[in-house]
């Protein structure tokens, strides 16, 4: 078996780097089409990132996904890898940059340690 790109075992995936309103504000995709709920971390020089998606049975996708089992559909798994991508890649410093001159949003984030994005 091979390593995670994350271990996740370690982040606090409640926890809040961004916030689903500042989500809305920063992705061009909103409503049922922002597919990630916060980002929960991003490490130190935003290369990775963990985000979060609260299923619920009230997903347009579920009365016709596999009904009665619902499965989410790889492609919304893509788009979320694609968001998360977006935000950190969006937030991300010059290269080498001290952490105090990238983003704000989530400096600090990386130390508070179901979607990984790894640059």
């Amino acid at each position: 078996m091979t390593d995670p790109l994350i271990d996740i075992s370690n982040i606090d995936l409640s926890s809040h780097c961004l916030k689903p309103d500042e989500l809305d504000r920063m992705l061009p995709q909103t409503g049922d089409m922002r597919q990630i709920d916060r980002v929960p971390w991003v490490d130190d020089v935003y290369s990775n990132a963990v985000g979060v998606k609260d299923v619920t049975a009230d997903e347009f996708w579920v009365p016709g996904h596999i009904p009665g089992r619902p499965l989410l559909p790889g492609v919304i798994m893509i788009e979320a890898a694609a968001q998360i991508d977006f935000t950190a890649y969006a937030n991300m410093g010059p290269v080498n940059a001290a952490p105090s001159e990238m983003a704000p949003w989530c400096y600090g984030c990386g130390q508070q340690q179901v979607w990984a994005y790894d640059a």
